[in-house]
Parts: structure tokens; C-alpha cells; sequence
């Protein structure tokens, strides 16, 4: 079965209808397409449900064909991979945005990377 939301709102639903700009197959150009969209929860202290929307989209865009190349990336990835220093964590995204440049159509979802700062 597939996983769903629930849109119970008019601000959900206007969420979910610009999600569909990056979880359904769109029609394919030779110029690279570059979009983004900021999820951030009410407050900001966590628990409003953003990064179960983006895992939701990157998981769709993946099983519908939209994206041949998703990852979610979080803050935790940057410091595991690119270590404290600001120049190995601003390295180790530059290097994910070099893979997802790889592929004809791709998803980054950045989850958290305010709390790099």
C-alpha cells in the first residue's frame, strides 16, 4: 500500500499541490531544471510534521520515476561526513549537489541543515 497524507487544511493542501512539482514525472527538457522549496514547521521547535512531508515527497518522486537520483540529507550526514569544521561540512554538501548534478533529473532534501550553524 502506498503511504498517504491527509491534507486537512487549505495551507496543506497548497503544500502538497507545490509538492507536486517534485514527485511527479514532468515533462523532460535538455536544460536542467532547478527548483526549491523551504518546509518549515510552525515554531520552529519541532513535531509540525516537515520532514515526514519532504521524506513523504522524496519517497514519492523516487517511486513515481519523477527523480532517478533522490537523497535525504540531514544535518547529522554533513557533520558524519565533512567533520566539525565549517569547510569539510560546506564541502561534504557540495559534494552531494555534485552527484545529484550527475543524473538527468534529481532530488536533494536538506533536512535540518540550520543546525549546522
Amino acid at each position: 500500500s502506498r503511504s498517504r497524507i491527509s491534507p486537512c487544511s487549505s495551507s496543506m493542501k497548497r503544500v502538497m499541490r507545490d509538492l507536486e512539482r517534485f514527485t511527479s514525472p514532468g515533462v523532460t527538457s535538455e536544460a536542467p531544471r532547478l527548483e526549491s522549496m523551504l518546509l518549515v514547521g510552525a515554531g520552529g521547535s519541532g513535531g509540525a510534521g516537515a520532514t515526514a512531508l519532504a521524506a513523504w515527497a522524496a519517497a514519492r518522486a523516487s517511486s513515481s520515476g519523477a527523480s532517478d537520483y533522490v537523497r535525504f540529507v540531514t544535518a547529522l550526514d554533513l557533520l558524519a561526513d565533512g567533520g566539525s569544521g565549517d569547510e569539510a561540512r560546506a564541502t561534504a554538501l557540495a559534494e552531494r549537489f555534485a552527484e545529484a548534478r550527475q543524473m538527468p533529473t534529481s532530488l536533494l532534501v536538506l533536512d535540518d541543515v540550520d543546525q549546522l550553524c
